[in-house]
């Protein structure tokens, strides 16, 4: 039950993470006015148009929180292991919207890329604590 409970938190933790993240993405690289960002194809314009930065942001908080989520997932679960199922959440994530979100290939890279490398670090971190 701990590892599902840890698990759990830890998905919550790397969601949050990454909607602050790329909240502060959107502070630094502003959206267009009136773009709609629920719209897929309103985000494939924006895409198409925004600075590199803007979407190495978006790298940034798959990295950030698949490796603050699998950290905590890892942490509560007292399972290292619980790092790499919320890294594949967050992968699971965004190659799901590299499917309806067109993208530069480096970014559709750094969809899996990006999260590996956070629930390796969230792994390592949990075992070398254990």
């Amino acid at each position: 039950m701990r590892k599902l409970i840890g698990v759990l938190t830890g998905a919550v933790v790397a969601m949050m993470t990454v909607a602050i993240a790329e909240m502060i993405g959107h502070r630094l690289y502003p959206p267009p006015a009136g773009l709609d960002m629920r719209s897929p194809a309103g985000i494939a314009s924006y895409i198409t148009a925004a600075p590199t930065g803007a979407l190495v942001a978006v790298a940034v908080a798959w990295l950030l929180g698949a490796g603050l989520g699998g950290w905590t997932a890892a942490r509560i679960g007292r399972w290292p292991a619980a790092a790499w199922i919320v890294a594949a959440l967050i992968a699971i994530g965004g190659v799901y919207n590299a499917t309806r979100i067109p993208a530069p290939l480096w970014m559709q890279i750094a969809t899996v890329l990006a999260p590996a490398l956070g629930g390796l670090i969230a792994h390592t971190l949990e075992r070398r604590r254990t």
